[in-house]
């Protein structure tokens, strides 16, 4: 994916916190099934408008890696983090379509309104295969392509299964064995 510039991401943040503020979107995690405890990945997370709620779903025990390939994201994140009540918030800097978190370790991951950017979708996919748990859950919202792209390209991966496929996102198993 290639990193906006800073001046489009800082116009991104000031209509999201309108958006936040008007339309919050962070009662999607609550349809995912996150409990406390788990290891969540906010892939994407922008400016961050979902990180306290993970934070909060996933509680004290819980760990929610924020992860971005944009360096003010990041620094989004860590405001975000420090601000927490759980102190369970990790910004990670993603950097030439490698996640830095530990393989197998991540429980759920959601990519919201992120995928349309993402151009090596193949490699992308495979890397959050790589980090997911054999029995974890991937959510991928669409973002700014048709329902129809982002499952042509997650079968093209081979490495998903589709388990649901809702008005809001599609709910994708790691084909593990």
């Amino acid at each position: 994916m290639d990193v906006m510039p800073s001046v489009f991401f800082r116009m991104m943040a000031v209509l999201f916190k309108i958006r936040d503020v008007v339309m919050p979107h962070d009662y999607k995690l609550d349809l995912m099934g996150i409990k406390e405890g788990d290891v969540v990945l906010d892939c994407g997370c922008g400016t961050g408008s979902c990180l306290k709620k993970a934070s909060k779903l996933t509680g004290e025990r819980g760990l929610v890696y924020a992860v971005d390939v944009h360096p003010l994201a990041v620094k989004c994140a860590h405001k975000i983090s420090e601000r927490s009540v759980y102190k369970n918030i990790k910004p990670v800097l993603s950097q030439n379509g490698v996640v830095p978190v530990k393989p197998n370790s991540v429980d759920v991951i959601y990519a919201l309104d992120m995928f349309h950017m993402v151009s090596d979708y193949k490699s992308f996919l495979r890397e959050l295969y790589v980090l997911i748990k054999p029995d974890g859950k991937l959510y991928l919202e669409d973002g700014h392509q048709s329902r129809r792209k982002t499952i042509d390209k997650v079968k093209e991966s081979s490495l998903w299964d589709i388990a649901e496929d809702s008005s809001k996102w599609i709910m994708c198993f790691a084909r593990k064995k």
